[in-house]
């Protein structure tokens, strides 16, 4: 499980690099909800990846809520 973890974490990084995603990955996915989970692991890569995606989901003007 936590090889799955890291896994989705690091899937929610790349495909937030994609502007045209983004918005996609926020309200359509609710990754918001996803990366505030994710980030509670005691995993330091992990968390990493969830800090990552926010900062890619942040240059998204049209994503600040």
């Amino acid at each position: 499980m936590p090889e799955t973890i890291h896994q989705e974490a690091e899937w929610l990084r790349n495909f937030s690099c994609e502007p045209d995603l983004r918005l996609r990955l926020v309200h359509t996915h609710g990754v918001v909800h996803t990366l505030v989970t994710l980030s509670s692991q005691h995993d330091e890569g992990v968390r990493q990846s969830c800090a990552a995606t926010f900062c890619n989901l942040a240059c998204e003007y049209a994503c600040h809520l």
